[in-house]
């Protein structure tokens, strides 16, 4: 039952342990149709089914698994008779006629002994007669089991059956009670979609998918898997054979027979071995194609044919007017092409586009029609198939020979050159925005990997440095760009990301100096807004580590005008809390909370509340952050105890019952009360820097009035330590300390005097 092309050019992938090792996507479904069978089975319940897909989909393929599975469980054999109606059923013009072919095929599946001495003398019987002697006969061969009727181009057949025939079919299945129906069609007809039509809302729908990028290139890999060929599968994996696999994908366009048919040419290196199978390809393939064009009507053949010679998206209006008829008669019969999958359609504003699905119809009608000049559709796949470079390499190889292969390459090079618009370049942008925007780093990277591979330029190196980026994989970021500014020096996209790269390098200086020039480049205003609210954003964090935060604050300022966004506003707050603006401060965080709602905006406002001895505010603003995620407020416990506890210190009236309901609120929320030792230790890390002493004495206030625990003794003995020896240098003063503390003001000295790493933020995609 498996289609005569796909053995033709596959002939060890037919068998069923085959179509199950390359079965992609499809298995969940695959799954449900079992169990839907097995009730069908044992119970009263009676599941029909009808998977609609355009012809080459993988129905058949689905439907072979699907039987292969059933008859090889042990439990569930016994119940059932299969009757697989062959895929062509030509000539079913009544119920009685279907009910000959369920009988036929019982016989050659050797589901049942049904002689055909049987059912020939049927016959000898009037219409009337006959319909009641097969029915009689095929529910006597069915018994107790159940018949499980598998029907390809279910269309075909209903197309044959007028009104009262499908009534008569529908009643029979009905009444008899002990059939279930697994069918397929390319589209919906109007048998099964019509509302008024006898078999409106009888079968459970299922539309199959097209096959995406990601699916095409697991059922090649699985195929490779089973033909044994490993260095097959080695070569998909690497960038220069995903980028072969995304050219599959644009000729197969989601069908699987094409897919597995052109598997074999994925590692064709050379013209020769290629230009030979692919020209035999596509011969075989026209009679494929012609046979469903055949069952297209005059009208819809047509409009097939305007579209393979128009080879891009075309508006209905264009298409009635060059196929002569009117707007609306080519509306309806290219809503029906797109429902059999020979079109496909886009929307653009108010007006529908529709285009050929799949390429190689468009490639074998053209092969029919060029026979004197090289042929387009070998050119066009060269075109796909090798990057400039690769053709370019292979010509200068060929010299100044004039061969068919020099004129295919150079008419594929020249293709390249006058038409630009590469659709797997298209696709792997499309990819890499959609996989970035999404956060799936990794797959964005994929996809700008295999962008390189097939178009090595400008744009494509400044988007795989983005995904890398993104990645934090920064030394090859750096080696990419490095690469990149040699080819590109004034590249406003290379310095764009030499800034970020300059500033994840510790070295803020450069970050400045790249985000200023790459500004200056942008003279004629080629980057959006959020691109340039980057940028200052950069520049701003640069300044923001150098400690000048009154220029960071004026960038970050300028980047949240451009762009609202959640980082631009909050560290726009920690520039002005470093410079006592408190109140503008306030509001910045506040601005930050209507972009994201996160518990480190709100734990930080708490403790702009407490700078300013709102007290109850900031209690608010802390139950808000606890209220928000327990599990976020652990991941920043830093922020609590830096922004609201050390907070305290920088006033001389600590609100000490405040405190203790600080705690409270953690406890609640099963979190880590905060002890005294950590805003010691916060305390000493600032010391070596920039001695605080209004603040030390607040806590050193604090922990006097309070120590009564042992962990207080300790930490106001420590604190008063570390204030002695930031002041004298004293090694003395660390002996008169206990070993355990004396190690811990040695570590914490030495942290405060290492700099500061940048905090390595995901950066935009700037190209």
């Amino acid at each position: 039952m498996n289609p005569p092309l796909l053995a033709r050019f596959t002939p060890s992938l037919t068998r069923p342990a085959d179509l199950e090792a390359i079965f992609v996507q499809r298995e969940p479904l695959a799954t449900r149709l079992g169990e839907q069978l097995r009730d069908s089975l044992t119970t009263g319940n009676k599941h029909h089914t009808l998977l609609v897909g355009p012809r080459g989909s993988g129905k058949s393929h689905l439907v072979t698994l699907v039987h292969h599975r059933l008859v090889n469980q042990a439990e569930l054999r016994p119940l059932c008779l299969v009757a697989w109606l062959r895929e062509e059923e030509w000539g079913v013009m009544s119920f009685t006629d279907l009910l000959h072919r369920i009988l036929r095929a019982l016989r050659d599946g050797r589901e049942a002994p049904v002689p055909p001495e049987q059912t020939d003398v049927l016959h000898d019987l009037s219409p009337a007669a006959e319909e009641a002697a097969a029915i009689a006969l095929l529910q006597a061969t069915v018994g107790d089991k159940t018949l499980v009727l598998l029907v390809e181009n279910l269309d075909d057949i209903f197309a044959g059956l007028v009104e009262r025939e499908q009534r008569a079919f529908r009643a029979w299945v009905q009444n008899f009670g002990r059939v279930t129906i697994l069918a397929t069609t390319p589209g919906l007809f109007d048998a099964v979609a019509r509302q008024k039509s006898p078999f409106f809302g009888f079968f459970r729908t299922h539309h199959l998918e097209e096959l995406k990028l990601e699916d095409a290139a697991l059922l090649l890999r699985k195929i490779a898997m089973r033909r044994g060929q490993t260095d097959l599968v080695e070569f998909m994996q690497s960038a220069a054979g995903r980028a072969r696999v995304r050219a599959i994908h644009h000729l197969a366009q989601g069908n699987p027979r094409v897919y597995v048919i052109l598997s074999e040419f994925l590692t064709r290196q050379s013209l020769d071995e290629l230009l030979g199978p692919v020209l035999r390809m596509l011969d075989d393939l026209t009679p494929y194609y012609q046979a469903r064009l055949s069952a297209l009507s005059r009208q819809q053949r047509r409009m097939v044919e305007f579209l393979a010679g128009h080879r891009v998206p075309c508006r209905v209006k264009e298409i009635a007017r060059r196929c002569a008829m009117t707007q609306q008669t080519a509306s309806g019969q290219l809503r029906k092409l797109n429902e059999g999958g020979c079109v496909r359609s886009q929307t653009l504003g108010r007006e529908v586009l529709y285009e050929l699905r799949e390429p190689l119809l468009r490639f074998c009608l053209d092969l029919k029609r060029e026979r004197r000049e090289p042929l387009r559709p070998l050119v066009e796949i060269l075109r796909i198939w090798w990057t400039e470079v690769e053709m370019e390499e292979r010509i200068n190889e060929l010299g100044r020979r004039k061969t068919p292969t020099a004129e295919y390459l150079s008419q594929a090079l020249a293709l390249c050159r006058h038409e630009p618009c590469d659709p797997r370049v298209e696709a792997c942008r499309r990819d890499f925005a959609m996989h970035y925007n999404a956060r799936a780093y990794d797959q964005a990277y994929r996809a700008a990997e295999e962008w390189i591979a097939i178009s090595k330029n400008e744009e494509s190196m400044l988007t795989q440095i983005g995904a890398l980026l993104a990645l934090e994989k920064w030394e090859t970021a750096q080696a990419l760009y490095q690469q990149t500014k040699e080819m590109y020096p004034e590249s406003l996209g290379v310095h764009c990301y030499g800034a970020w790269i300059a500033f994840v390098g510790l070295d803020p200086e450069k970050a400045v100096e790249e985000s200023r020039l790459a500004r200056k480049l942008d003279e004629h205003k080629l980057l959006t807004n959020n691109q340039l609210a980057q940028l200052h954003y950069i520049e701003a964090r640069a300044l923001e580590h150098l400690r000048e935060y009154k220029k960071a604050a004026v960038h970050f300022a300028r980047a949240a005008r451009l762009d609202g966004c959640h980082n631009y506003f909050y560290h726009l707050a920690c520039c002005q809390m470093a410079l006592g603006h408190l109140a503008q401060a306030e509001e910045s965080l506040l601005s930050s909370l209507i972009y994201k709602q996160d518990s480190g905006t709100r734990l930080m406002l708490a403790g702009c509340f407490c700078l300013e001895q709102k007290w109850a505010n900031a209690l608010a603003e802390l139950n808000n952050a606890l209220g928000l995620s327990a599990q976020e407020v652990n991941e920043e416990r830093g922020a609590l105890h830096q922004m609201i506890l050390y907070s305290f210190f920088h006033r001389t009236t600590i609100p000490v019952v405040y405190i203790a309901e600080v705690n409270a609120a953690l406890r609640r929320h099963n979190l880590p009360e905060i002890q005294v030792l950590e805003i010691v230790r916060a305390e000493i890390c600032h010391l070596e820097s920039a001695p605080k002493w209004p603040v030390l004495n607040g806590l050193e206030d604090y922990l006097s009035k309070e120590a009564q625990t042992d962990e207080c003794t300790h930490a106001l003995q420590l604190l008063k330590a570390a204030r002695e020896f930031a002041t004298t240098r004293d090694e003395a003063v660390l002996l008169r300390l206990p070993l355990e503390e004396r190690q811990l003001l040695t570590d914490l000295r030495q942290v405060a005097s290492a700099p500061a790493a940048p905090s390595r933020t995901t950066p935009g995609a700037i190209s």
